[in-house]
């Protein structure tokens, strides 16, 4: 969240932890002034590299916070579709990529996307560090990692043991709500930690 938000917008309001941090994030998807701000700042990005060849679109926001249920999910991605507007004004022709919530797009399963209206030049942005093992993935809502983060991701183990079918069944979600949106899937991350025995 832009030190604007804390310092000018809403001073001392949010406490420097991790709760804090979401509440932050939480206040920040519906504040009128940080919208409006927000918007002015997609509208100069625009701005500034509509011209340009190489670039092939624009990102919201990279693996948006929130908290942990669908409403707070669908609070980003009508952030997001405002946001979306604020490019397309500007460089209608470019393709704006949107995420649920954290680079896993948690909520994704059963997120609205109804605040974006029309859907061409949209993408979904999927970052995909899966370890890959047996028993590990999203809950049957979509809405969190089972059993925990760490058994599910490559920057916490050393030995990669997972199984092809294990992160197809990961990959499963995003591919399937992109298919249903008929808009494309861009893996914009994925890797493990470098070293990892079995990695490839």
């Amino acid at each position: 969240i832009p030190a604007w938000f804390y310092t000018n917008v809403h001073p001392d309001e949010f406490p420097p932890t991790h709760h804090g941090m979401i509440k932050a994030f939480e206040a920040f998807y519906t504040d009128p002034q940080a919208v409006t701000l927000y918007s002015a700042l997609a509208r100069e990005v625009a701005t500034s590299f509509a011209g340009d060849a190489n670039v092939v679109g624009y990102e919201v926001l990279n693996e948006p916070l929130a908290g942990g249920s669908q409403a707070a999910v669908d609070r980003v991605l009508r952030f997001e579709a405002t946001i979306r507007q604020a490019f397309a004004a500007v460089d209608p022709q470019r393709t704006v990529f949107v995420m649920a919530r954290t680079g896993g797009d948690l909520g994704l399963l059963d997120a609205s996307f109804r605040p974006f209206g029309g859907l061409g030049h949209l993408a979904l942005d999927y970052h995909a560090y899966s370890t890959g093992r047996r028993g590990t993935g999203l809950t049957f809502d979509g809405l969190t990692w089972t059993p925990t983060w760490n058994a599910t991701h490559m920057q916490i183990v050393h030995r990669y043991r997972g199984t092809e079918a294990a992160q197809q069944a990961v990959l499963l979600t995003p591919i399937r709500k992109a298919n249903d949106l008929r808009i494309p899937l861009l893996v914009g991350e994925w890797g493990d930690l470098r070293g990892t025995t079995g990695g490839s």
